[in-house]
């Protein structure tokens, strides 16, 4: 994400967010069925009077990753060049303070927003099995169904909202606030209603939903002072990933208290979340605009 923030100008920094959602929803897609094809025989490596070389099916799909991650790092380094910039860049002391001055009080609720949704959709991910699991009501398959479901929206809305989400609200921090809100307006839904058909919506609302968030809130970190880009990413993937250990862990201990609490309380954290975004962004969060500097001035 710092690598496309630097590559793209400010005016399509969302649309280009947008395009490496779909592409990181479309690989959460298609990963666990290639995992699943690949684990279905063992792998025989043969060179006749030599060596036979067996490999476990549940080890074939690590071999994989494995080479996947090499041919990702070979074609990392032939093709992503460094972008010279002319802008000023934020330099910190080796073990510095990871906020460097003023930076927290820039930040923050774009990071807080970040470690919601990251909670948000993780603590659905992990109790919305045990729900499908103990209701009886449909087969265990149908979970990889409605995740499919959620990662096919994700994928297919998230360039459709940067491309038009600005006919239906024109800021981007309000497109952002409402994403927030139909998520969490879904959650509770779940508790409710088991039935297959509304299961299924339900999931690709909660997709949409989210769609709304990602891309905004990604350009909107990047955006926010081009001096410190790097830093800001990465401090927005630590808050995401802070998230993504929250969140399983609050969902399941939920869920172990009252199935139904597991995605009230989630839901109710989303559209708290929603509330205090529509009315931060009622005055605009400052971006600025990278601009070439003139070394003589």
């Amino acid at each position: 994400n710092t690598h496309i923030s630097d590559i793209t100008v400010a005016e399509n920094r969302i649309k280009a967010m947008a395009w490496a959602g779909t592409s990181a929803s479309i690989g959460v897609v298609i990963g666990p069925g290639i995992s699943g094809v690949l684990a279905g025989s063992d792998l025989h490596l043969r060179w006749p009077q030599f060596f036979h070389l067996q490999i476990d099916r549940f080890s074939v799909p690590f071999l994989v990753l494995g080479l996947l991650g090499v041919l990702t790092l070979v074609i990392s380094l032939i093709f992503l060049k460094d972008k010279k910039s002319n802008a000023p860049i934020l330099t910190t002391q080796k073990f510095g303070p990871i906020f460097p001055h003023g930076k927290w009080r820039e930040f923050r609720k774009l990071l807080m927003f970040s470690l919601i949704l990251s909670l948000g959709i993780t603590a659905f991910e992990s109790v919305f099995p045990l729900l499908i699991k103990d209701s009886g009501n449909v087969s265990v398959s149908f979970v990889g169904a409605g995740l499919l479901v959620c990662g096919l929206v994700m994928a297919l809305l998230q360039p459709a909202v940067a491309k038009w989400g600005s006919l239906i609200i024109s800021s981007p921090e309000k497109q952002m606030a409402f994403g927030f809100l139909i998520a969490g307006l879904s959650l509770p839904v779940f508790a409710l209603i088991q039935i297959r058909w509304v299961v299924l919506v339900t999931i690709a609302v909660f997709g949409l939903g989210a769609s709304f968030v990602v891309p905004n809130l990604l350009a909107l970190v990047s955006l926010k002072d081009p001096r410190s880009t790097g830093w800001a990413m990465g401090m927005q993937s630590s808050f995401s990933g802070i998230g993504q250990i929250i969140g399983p862990v609050a969902g399941t201990a939920l869920y172990t208290v009252n199935p139904a609490i597991s995605f009230y309380v989630p839901g109710a954290l989303l559209i708290a979340t929603s509330i205090i975004g529509f009315y931060n962004f009622s005055q605009k969060i400052p971006i600025h605009h990278k601009q070439n500097h003139d070394p003589k001035s």
